[in-house]
């Protein structure tokens, strides 16, 4: 993706998403630091936009809450197992409209605790996969 892709996509999706969790403007935005997220360009835009983003160290393991999402959504199009193409799209998308806005919320308010853990544990980040591994199942 292009930093003009992401760009389009924050414009589309931002309100989307801000109303979806109930965020209202109380959030922190957080990204994984992909050459697509660092351009000056799209620092402006979320200058512009009046959004905080998560200061976040380059190659930092997945504590990106749309991983957890991913998660889920792998198990779910794996279990029905898609044939071709064409079927895996169709159940891409179908498993991905099930997946209740509860489980998003949810994983946004348990990443306080888990940061206030690596915290806490005075851990270095690049260990921390087993704290994250299982978010899915904290909801």
């Amino acid at each position: 993706m292009t930093k003009g892709g992401y760009l389009h996509i924050l414009d589309r999706k931002r309100f989307q998403c801000e109303n979806k969790l109930n965020l209202g403007n109380e959030f922190i935005f957080q990204q994984d630091r992909d050459p697509k997220d660092t351009p000056k360009v799209v620092q402006e835009w979320f200058s512009s936009n009046g959004i905080e983003v998560l200061e976040w160290p380059a190659q930092s393991p997945d504590l990106d809450l749309i991983e957890r999402l991913w998660s889920v959504l792998k198990v779910d199009v794996a279990r029905c197992r898609p044939r071709n193409i064409r079927q895996l799209k169709e159940i891409i998308k179908k498993e991905w409209a099930k997946i209740d806005s509860n489980l998003a919320q949810k994983l946004v308010a348990f990443m306080p605790r888990c940061c206030q853990a690596i915290i806490k544990l005075k851990m270095d980040i690049r260990n921390i996969d087993f704290l994250t591994y299982n978010l899915v199942v904290c909801y």
